[in-house]
């Protein structure tokens, strides 16, 4: 995970097992952008002094996400090419068993599950949402 521009925003590059996203969480807006493993073609990296970018090759289009880390970017891309070149894993199966109730934990902490859950591709971007804005109502 890193910081990147895409779209005219700034926001968080990730790499799950099953995509890689861009997700900007603004106040006055929001984007989400993914691009599933399965339709990339390729991936490629270039840095410049400070800062890098990150281009992918998806079912016919190009998408490039700029202001990456180098060190970070750099990395992604080789996990991207690695994931690209061999075969994937079958998908995790359902997620074990919750916890504690919601009462009895962080809420910072339930969001920190939240979102490994959905990196995992276990829940949905808008299973997420919903969810982190149901635990920060409470709070």
């Amino acid at each position: 995970m890193t910081a990147g521009t895409y779209g005219g925003g700034q926001g968080l590059v990730v790499l799950t097992d099953r995509r890689l996203m861009f997700i900007k969480e603004g106040v006055m807006r929001s984007k989400s952008e993914d691009f599933p493993l399965e339709k990339m073609s390729s991936a490629q990296w270039s840095s410049g002094m400070l800062t890098g970018k990150v281009t992918i090759f998806a079912s016919g289009n190009k998408a490039e996400i700029g202001g990456v880390n180098k060190a970070d970017g750099k990395r992604i891309v080789d996990n991207l090419r690695a994931r690209l070149s061999s075969p994937q894993p079958a998908p995790p199966g359902p997620a074990a068993p919750a916890g504690p109730p919601a009462a009895e934990t962080d809420p910072m902490e339930q969001i920190r599950k939240l979102a490994e859950l959905r990196d995992a591709g276990i829940l949905s971007n808008e299973e997420f949402e919903s969810k982190k804005a149901e635990i920060l109502g409470r709070i």
